[in-house]
Formats: structure tokens, C-alpha cells, sequence
């Protein structure tokens, strides 16, 4: 791709594109010339929004990125603000390539290797926090599991090795899940289980539930064997019914999670390979300035950590459709490039059956934000992943066991994907956003990297790097890169993000069926 070209007014992604994207609000009339031209604009245009750099004739494309985003519904003049009105989706539909062309990955010698302060975990990973986790397993056991969780609360702030007790409540567990949603339910709380961010966790059922403590225990086929042969103690369970109500389920379960918390501050951090990263690529309330700023410079980070052996896992399959055919042309195999293909036409057919359409993506915020379609959107969506070869596709909340750069099954709604990407593994997560997204999760890190400068500065308490200073030219891509990676090295160290600070640990779970 062409290098992108900043001008006083304009941003020009690619040297194919037909429109350009205003830094900031351009009057009319305004000279936006760029390599020398004398265009000015006809229209007003808004902060983010695209104009037009030529003449655009009715049923010919709308070109960003280099990449068809849109097909012209009328005649464009030159000069014109580029936008759903005078854009529709281009509805050609793509295809599995018969070949691949993934760039070969330059692997960093073990020597040049960096390395963090993390918490090695008996029963696998590396862990860039240390909890005890109370987690209900149904909605009816919500309020005990919070219950035992206040009680220890600000007890441990001033322990560098352990980061407390956190609760992890939830709306699922009954209801008519069944089948699928019952698997992908379990694979949830098998994640959180064994993640290792965990050192131990409190399940708190009711304990009639579909998700009831026997099930969790091991009798539901999609658990792996690992969650009756490792749980060493630290995995253990109540249940309301079983305890003789909330009161007395509260007292046992203090008493319980006191014993945890003992074996908890047993670990400390030692000094572990950047190998062992595992970076969640998620992106929310997106704007014009997303594919440009903050997004590339992720996918910066992501070749880097990649290059370290470490992982990446890319989520939100809404927000891959439009511009799967560059992961898939990128894949490590045919193969690959065919399982990426299958979950978008499974996620198609998920949307229809339900009367949707994945062209119903983008949101009104990411729409007033200058975004105009599905495209346009996942071609600036994907530039988080970097230039990687693709791996693998797998299963929301699937486990994780494969290095290098992953795709994961999720819906665009951020919360539930944070979730399958933590319950897949993910130890620490970076989140790129436009308008402002304070969302994080109860026991990762979630980095904030805001895409344009103004909305960092107001936002300043809930944004962790800013990326706006790309399109403002104060810093280059690869720059901002490279401090995104230095903060994901401090912050896994221990170094608290800014959704720790202030709080923000969201957490929901993907439910595909109906509710009965």
C-alpha cells in the first residue's frame, strides 16, 4: 500500500483512491489541493468525512485505501463531500483464492527478544495480572458472587504481586441454552477457569440451572479433560441452593476465597519472554481517522509482537466482511484463507436468520463519524492486524494453543468479544477507538489508543496512548507503533491501564440462540 499522504486539509490513504478524508472541518470553498492541484470544495465538509478529489460518475466506484468501499448512486463533482447519500455498498461478492502470497515473518533472535514481568501458571500461559475470580455461573447467583467479592475489597492495594478479588457476573446461564450456545457458554468459563491471569476462582451457581456446577465440573463433552485432571485446589464451588440461601452462601464463600487468596500472593513475578504475549485486536466507536491512525499502528505492534513469537488474535467477524479477500490473499494456506470464508458466510446466514444484514454494520456513531459502509469500515477494521500471515480461524472463546497472527469468530459488539477473546487466552488487549469507547474487562488490561487528538485530550482518563498525533504529523506510524509495544511491555509488567483506573471491567457473553 501507498505510504499515506498528509496535507494542511486532507489525508490521501492510497495514490488509487478517488477521495480524501478532512482532518478537520473544511468550509466551502476552501483550497484542499493536494500534489498541486487547485480543487477546492463545493461543500462543507465535516471532520473525518470524505470529498471527493475527482469527478465521480454515477455507478462508478468510491475508492479508499485503494479498495472499493462504495459504488456512486449519482454524479460526484469533484470538490464534494463523499457520504450515504450519494454512496451505496458495492455488492460484488468475493471469493477463496486459488493461491496464497503470505509475507514471510523475520523472527527476532531470542538475545533481541524483550521481556516482561509476568506470572508463570503450573497449568500453562503467562499470566500479566494475579486474581481470585468469584464467578456466577447463572444470573440468579449474580448478587452472593458480588457479595463475597465487596468483602475484600481495597485489601490488597498496596500488593505488588497480587491484584485482588474480582467478580464476574453475567445475564447467561439458563433459559434455553442449549446445543451451541450451551458449548460456547462452557468454553466462557473454561477460559476464565484456566486463564492465567487467574491464580484461583469461586464458581457461585444457583443449582438448578442449565449451566449448574455438575456440568461445569465435567460432565458437558466440550470441556477438555484438563478441568477435572488440573484443578489443584484452585478451582472450587458453591451453590445457593446446595449453601441454604444468599446469606449463608456469602459466609461460605468468604471463607473459601480467603483460602484462595492465601495461595494467590504465593506467586510473584518473574522476568518472562515477550514470547508469551498473547494481544487481543479489538477496535470500537471507530471514525474516519481509525484506518489512518490508530488501527495501522496496532497492526505495526502486531508484527512486532508477532515477530517476537508472540500471538495476535483478531475478532469481530462483522468487521472483517468487506475486506476478508486481503486476510485471505495474506494466509499462511489455502486452507486458512477457506475456514476464514466459512465463518463470514456462517455469520451471513446467522444475520439472515435473524433479518439482518452484515451491510447493516456500521453504527450510527461510526457513520456521524465520517464512515460510510461495511467496507469502509473493515478495510480500516483490518489494519490492526498488521502484515502477518494468517494462522488460524477459530470458534469464539475457542483455547488458543497456536503462535503467530489468529482470527476469532465474534460479533462487532465489543464487549462480548473482549470476553471470547480473554476466554481464548488473550493476557492483555489493546483497543483502538474514535469516539471514545471506555470499555475494558474484569481480569485482562484493555489499552485504549484513541485515533485522533482531540477526543484523547477529553478523554485523557480513559485513553492510554493517543494515535491522533499520525494524522496531526507530529509522529509517524511505526512510532506510535512502537509505544503502543512499550506500553503493552509496562502495563503487562504490572503498570495499571487506563480502564484499571478508573474501573471500567465490562463483561458479557455472546448468545447466538433464542431465549425461552
Amino acid at each position: 500500500m501507498t505510504e499515506t499522504q498528509l496535507f494542511d486539509k486532507t489525508i490521501v490513504v492510497n495514490s488509487k483512491d478517488n477521495v480524501a478524508v478532512a482532518k478537520t472541518a473544511i468550509g466551502l470553498g476552501t483550497l484542499i489541493g493536494s500534489n498541486g492541484s487547485n480543487l477546492r470544495t463545493i461543500q462543507t465538509v465535516p471532520p473525518g468525512h470524505k470529498v471527493a478529489l475527482q469527478t465521480i460518475n454515477k455507478g462508478q466506484p468510491v475508492i479508499r485505501y485503494g479498495e472499493i468501499i462504495g459504488i456512486a448512486n449519482q454524479n460526484i463533482s469533484a470538490g464534494n463531500t463523499v457520504h450515504n447519500h450519494n454512496m451505496i455498498p458495492d455488492n460484488e461478492n468475493q471469493t477463496v483464492p486459488k493461491s496464497v502470497s503470505p509475507l514471510p515473518v523475520q523472527f527476532l533472535p531470542n538475545e533481541k527478544i524483550p521481556s516482561f514481568q509476568g506470572f508463570k501458571r503450573d497449568w500453562g500461559g503467562v499470566g500479566t495480572r494475579n486474581y481470585v475470580v468469584v464467578l456466577s455461573t447463572v444470573i440468579c447467583s449474580s448478587h452472593p458472587t458480588q457479595l463475597i467479592a465487596r468483602h475484600f475489597e481495597d485489601q490488597f492495594d498496596d500488593d505488588d504481586n497480587f491484584d485482588g478479588v474480582i467478580p464476574i457476573t453475567h445475564q447467561e446461564g439458563c433459559g434455553g441454552e442449549k446445543g451451541d450456545d450451551l458449548d460456547q457458554l462452557m468454553r466462557v468459563y473454561n477460559g476464565i477457569m484456566y486463564h492465567p491471569n487467574v491464580a484461583a476462582i469461586l464458581l457461585v451457581g444457583l443449582g438448578c440451572e442449565e449451566s449448574n456446577v455438575e456440568c461445569v465440573q465435567g460432565c458437558h463433552s466440550s470441556l477438555p479433560l484438563q478441568l477435572q485432571n488440573n484443578t489443584k485446589g484452585r478451582v472450587r464451588y458453591l451453590t445457593i441452593q446446595g449453601s441454604g440461601g444468599t446469606s449463608k452462601t456469602v459466609q461460605q464463600g468468604i471463607t473459601i476465597v480467603e483460602e484462595l487468596v492465601m495461595e494467590a500472593r504465593k506467586y510473584h513475578r518473574t522476568e518472562i519472554s515477550a514470547a508469551h504475549l498473547f494481544l487481543g485486536l479489538e477496535c470500537g466507536g471507530s471514525d474516519a481517522y481509525s484506518g489512518i491512525s490508530a488501527n495501522p499502528a496496532l497492526g505495526h505492534t502486531s508484527d512486532l509482537l508477532v515477530s517476537c513469537g508472540g500471538t495476535t488474535v483478531l475478532p469481530e467477524t462483522p468487521e472483517i466482511y468487506g475486506a476478508e479477500h486481503l486476510l485471505m490473499r495474506g494466509a499462511s494456506s489455502v486452507k486458512t484463507a477457506q475456514s476464514l470464508w466459512d465463518i463470514i458466510e456462517r455469520y451471513k446466514a446467522y444475520a439472515a436468520s435473524r433479518g439482518g444484514k452484515l451491510d447493516n454494520n456500521p453504527s450510527p456513531g461510526n457513520m456521524v463519524g465520517g464512515i460510510s459502509t461495511i467496507a469502509e469500515k473493515s478495510l480500516g477494521a483490518i489494519r490492526k492486524a498488521g502484515s502477518t500471515p494468517l494462522q488460524a480461524v477459530v470458534n469464539y472463546a475457542e483455547k488458543i494453543t497456536q503462535r503467530g497472527f489468529i482470527i476469532m469468530d465474534s460479533p462487532g459488539y465489543d464487549t462480548p468479544s473482549i470476553s471470547g477473546l480473554v476466554s481464548s487466552g488473550a493476557n492483555i488487549v489493546c483497543f483502538t477507538t474514535g469516539r471514545g469507547t471506555p470499555t475494558g474487562n474484569p481480569i485482562v488490561p484493555v489499552l485504549k489508543i484513541a485515533t485522533n487528538s482531540q477526543m484523547f485530550k477529553h478523554m485523557e482518563e480513559n485513553m492510554d496512548i493517543n494515535a491522533g498525533t499520525i494524522v496531526d504529523g507530529t509522529q509517524t506510524l511505526e512510532e506510535v507503533g512502537q509505544e503502543i509495544f512499550q506500553k503493552i511491555i509496562s502495563v503487562s509488567s504490572g503498570e495499571p491501564a487506563k480502564n484499571e483506573l478508573t474501573g471500567h471491567r465490562e463483561f458479557a457473553i455472546w448468545r447466538a440462540g433464542a431465549v425461552l
